[in-house]
């Protein structure tokens, strides 16, 4: 179990496709949500 704070991407059906456990700061959202939220968002338009 883990406290917040949390992130996730979900898809449209509401899978979790991306979870990160901790504060995204700095450089961690350019290095680790930017190119999952990317990837998402790419795979819901095949």
């Amino acid at each position: 179990m883990t406290a917040p704070p949390e992130t996730f991407i979900l898809d449209g059906q509401g899978r979790i496709l991306y979870r990160f456990a901790g504060p995204l700061i700095r450089e961690d959202y350019t290095t680790r949500f930017l190119p999952e939220l990317e990837k998402a968002i790419a795979a819901e338009g095949q």
